[in-house]
């Protein structure tokens, strides 16, 4: 079914769950899965800076992820490339050259503003993929407490208060 699986990782909780996600998937069916991290840089006076100054680190991550994933008994492999443009992109070429036949990402959480700047890798790869492609989505914030579980304070200490 799905012989290739490629996922996106930019070292994030989201991007873990979607490796966590991708992984379980590949236990299922057999499937290789390519881990892609894609290193955003900018260009300054002739030279490329990446954009995360904590990119040893989390290539670090990356690596240990999946040897943690063939220890684990699956076909896995880390594609890196490092681009100064558009990084979703650069996700739709692995897919293509990995001949992938999944995209496993995470939905990022960001305002209107931030995806029209930095653009939302969740977003853009079902219209960039020639493949289908799994967004999983950001573990949900703790919401403001609801009507019931607003704490009141006790009648008598009202009273006290009155007095």
């Amino acid at each position: 079914m799905f012989g290739t699986i490629v996922v996106a990782s930019n070292g994030s909780e989201t991007a873990d769950r979607a490796l966590a996600a991708a992984e379980c998937l590949a236990h299922e069916v057999s499937s290789r899965v390519v881990l892609a991290h894609i290193i955003e840089v900018m260009m300054r006076r002739g030279f490329a800076h990446p954009v995360n100054p904590s990119e040893d680190w989390l290539l670090t991550k990356l690596r240990l992820q999946v040897a943690g994933m063939q220890a684990a008994g699956v076909n896995a492999e880390l594609e890196t490339r490092t681009t100064p443009g558009e990084p979703t992109r650069v996700l739709a070429d692995i897919a293509e050259a990995c001949d992938a036949d999944l995209i496993v990402t995470g939905g990022g959480r960001r305002n209107l503003i931030g995806e029209f700047v930095l653009g939302s890798v969740g977003r853009r790869p079902p219209r960039l993929a020639s493949c289908p492609v799994l967004v999983i989505p950001p573990t949900r914030r703790r919401q403001a407490p609801g009507p019931s579980e607003v704490v009141r304070p006790r009648e008598d200490a009202v009273a006290s208060w009155q007095r």
